[in-house]
Parts: structure tokens; C-alpha cells; sequence
């Protein structure tokens, strides 16, 4: 009978401290203060009661730009690492879908006064479809920038469009984006590929030779001409090499598109391509034609 009243004692108290943590996710620190109440030791609490101090002492503000300090501030706080993971993406989606509940900003307007993308903050609120189509109108509106592309490929994953994610991811990498991380590449095995390049410098043209990011491909040789890549590609062979590994890397995934689109392509032409390609990276350019010869068999 002793160790039955103990257990529901520790049934009880592990409801308790989940109430608290859970009126925390959800931004509600006045109901949290009233739970704490009820935890017999509150002292045995690792990370709870000073996440509920911030909150008290830093309402969720009206301003978007404030409240983008105000979460910078919260991720750098030294109780921060001690939240499980679980929580503190809670806390993130409590967070920005209180703050955009109070959101002032005119309706249009993509970013914030302060620059913040109004498409990233719906994804930190885990509102990926309409994160989605703010992004969009972003990348058509304000031009490609590296974390715009990672965000858009974040809520494509989390709206099941893993296809248009990849492309989003490669597109952001062939700017030259270096954070391969797992917050940055939400996408594990592509994350690993990537890592475990032979070359790390050329991860991405490796990755799309290697089928694990997709290479762009055109229904028609029209459609293909009239594309921004191989209107790129004519500049590139009029030019030198570049000098820098990351304009090499983009010509080379150019050059890749042409090769993978060859019925497109004029003879003369492919082969200059092709030939690019083996001056920018020899050993990559061999793999790829090994590729092509071996479906073909």
C-alpha cells in the first residue's frame, strides 16, 4: 500500500511540474506562476523558475523588431542550454505566435522596420504554409539572399514539399551559404552527404552529381534558352576562369545543367561546356561522365 501512495505522489508531482512546462511553452507565465505553487520542491527545478523570471521581467512586446531583441536576448541567457529540446521549440512557437498576435505591421509589407523577414517569423511560429508564402513573395519582391532560400526550404519540408525544399537548399548553397548545420539544413541525410564530401570545398556540385540535391532540368530546348543559366553559361565561356572557389563551383553546376540538358544544346556548344567543367574540377567532371555513360549501357 506505501509504495502505491508513492507512486501517485510521484504521478501527481511529474503532472505538476508538466503543467508548469507546459504553461511556459505556451507563454503564459501568470498560470505558471500559480502551478509553481503546487511543486513540493520547487529548488530541485533545473530550468523552469528562471525562464519564468524572464518572462515576468519581459512581457512579449507589440513591436516586432523589440520582440526579435527580446528573443535574441532569451536564446543567449545561461539557462538556455539547460532547456530540453522539446521546450524550447514550444517556447520558440509560443513566443512568435504571441508576438505576431500583436503584430502592427501594414498589411504587404514583407519585412519589419528593422529588416526582419515577416516569412521567417511565421516559420518560427510554426506557421509554415503562410511562412511559405511570405518567403516567396520575398525571394520575387527583395531578391535571393542565402537565408531566404533556407527558410523557404524549411517550410516547403514542413509542408511535406521535400522536392522544392532540395532545390531551395541548393540554390542557398550555391551563394555561397557555410553553415552546414542542423538548424540551417533541416534535412539530415542531405546534411551528411554534404559533410562527408571528399572535396568539403565542392560539397554541392558533389551533392547534385551525386543525385542527393536535384540539378535543374528544362521540358524544352525554349525554355532552357530563355533561363538566366544559360544565359549565364554564354558569359562563362566568353570569360576566363574565376579564381575564387565559390564562382568556380557555380559555373560548374552551370556547365552541369547544360551537360544534364543536353538535347537542348547545340554540339559545339555542349562540348565547350563540358570541357569547362573539366578545367573547373577534373575528378568531378570525370564522375559525372562516368554517370552518363553508365546509363546509358
Amino acid at each position: 500500500m506505501a509504495s502505491l501512495v508513492q507512486l501517485n505522489l510521484f504521478d501527481v508531482a511529474r503532472q505538476n511540474l508538466r503543467a508548469v512546462q507546459m504553461a511556459l511553452e505556451q507563454i503564459m507565465p501568470e498560470k505558471a506562476s500559480d502551478l509553481l505553487k503546487k511543486i513540493l520542491q520547487p529548488e530541485s527545478l533545473t530550468w523552469e523558475i528562471q525562464v519564468l523570471e524572464f518572462l515576468q521581467n519581459h512581457p512579449v512586446p507589440l513591436d516586432l523588431d523589440e520582440g526579435c531583441r527580446q528573443w535574441a536576448e532569451f536564446r543567449s541567457a545561461s539557462f538556455y542550454p539547460l532547456i530540453p529540446a522539446y521546450s524550447a521549440k514550444e517556447i520558440q512557437k509560443g513566443y512568435f505566435r504571441r508576438l505576431l498576435s500583436e503584430d502592427g505591421a501594414p498589411r504587404g509589407h514583407l519585412l519589419t522596420p528593422g529588416g526582419h523577414s515577416l516569412g521567417h517569423l511565421n516559420l518560427m511560429a510554426d506557421y509554415p504554409e503562410k511562412a511559405r508564402r511570405c518567403l516567396e513573395e520575398e525571394l520575387y519582391r527583395c531578391g535571393e539572399k542565402p537565408s531566404t532560400r533556407l527558410q523557404l526550404a524549411n517550410a516547403n519540408y514542413r509542408t511535406g514539399e521535400d522536392a522544392a525544399a532540395k532545390v531551395h537548399v541548393r540554390e542557398a548553397l550555391l551563394q555561397g551559404w557555410d553553415r552546414l548545420d542542423l538548424e540551417s539544413i533541416p534535412d539530415p541525410p542531405l546534411l551528411q552527404a554534404l559533410r562527408g564530401a571528399d572535396d568539403p570545398q565542392w560539397a554541392v556540385a558533389e551533392a547534385c552529381i551525386e543525385g542527393n540535391l536535384p540539378v535543374a532540368r528544362f521540358p524544352s530546348r525554349s525554355e532552357y534558352a530563355e533561363s538566366p543559366i544559360d544565359q549565364r553559361l554564354s558569359e562563362d565561356l566568353e570569360q576566363p576562369l574565376p579564381t575564387a572557389v565559390a564562382k568556380k563551383q557555380r559555373q560548374f553546376y552551370r556547365c552541369l545543367v547544360a551537360s544534364v540538358n543536353r538535347r537542348w544544346m547545340d554540339p559545339g556548344r555542349l562540348i565547350q561546356a563540358r570541357l569547362r567543367m573539366k578545367e573547373l574540377h577534373p575528378r568531378l567532371h570525370a564522375r559525372h561522365m562516368n554517370s552518363l555513360e553508365a546509363k546509358t549501357r
